[in-house]
């Protein structure tokens, strides 16, 4: 398959965005249960959303990842247009085995009541061929039309780090963690690894009340407390 390549991230660029945006959120929780349910891991799959219509549910296995959004104001929300739809215009130019992982992992996150029928409806999806992210269409129609929720995970890792920090609103401290956490685990993708005394008290001083989703969320990245 010929991939147009222009503006879309590597795999690796995709996966480390995601760890390392996984990681704000835990550190952003903890202390303020409000935005939980912006970035959550059901393992193997990475969701995202926000309050204004978007969402995304981005799969990895092994050395396959592959993603679907949806954005209820993009002119291909079939809920308010007019034009014809079908989920397999998304998906027809996938790979099979990526389209196979698209049906049992990451589709089945993003269902609705479609004509009275329970369907997977999305407005804009990608997937991998080895170490590059592609799709049927240019990413920048990608981004509009659902990935832009995405949009600090596609970054260069030293692009993302200021990006979290001024959108979460993270102190020094935090900021501190964010970067070791991260370091840490680029360093050591297989192995368990449990946070230091001094790290669980910098992640916890803000409060604790978002630590079961923090907890969950760290878990996903095989993290303990």
């Amino acid at each position: 398959m010929s991939l147009d390549t222009r503006g879309f991230p590597s795999t690796r660029t995709l996966w480390q965005g995601v760890v390392l945006g996984t990681i704000a959120q835990a550190i952003r929780v903890i202390g303020n249960t409000t935005f939980v349910h912006e970035q959550s891991w059901d393992v193997p799959n990475y969701s995202v959303q926000n309050s204004m219509g978007a969402r995304g549910t981005i799969t990895f296995r092994q050395n396959e990842v592959v993603g679907v959004f949806f954005d209820e104001n993009s002119p291909r929300n079939p809920f308010s247009s007019k034009q014809q739809y079908s989920v397999f215009d998304f998906t027809r130019k996938m790979p099979s085995n990526i389209a196979s992982l698209a049906q049992d992992e990451a589709l089945q996150y993003v269902l609705e009541d479609l004509n009275g029928q329970i369907a997977p409806v999305i407005t804009a999806a990608f997937w991998n061929i080895g170490d590059q992210i592609t799709s049927f269409e240019p990413w920048d129609q990608v981004v509009a039309n659902g990935a832009h929720i995405v949009e600090f995970q596609v970054l260069q890792t030293e692009e993302a780090f200021p990006k979290w920090q001024e959108e979460y609103h993270l102190n020094t401290g935090q900021v501190k963690l964010m970067k070791a956490l991260y370091e840490r685990r680029m360093s050591s993708p297989n192995d368990i690894i449990r946070l230091t005394t001094d790290e669980i008290h910098i992640l916890q001083s803000e409060g604790i009340a978002g630590i079961e989703s923090a907890r969950e969320l760290l878990k996903a990245l095989r993290f303990e407390l």
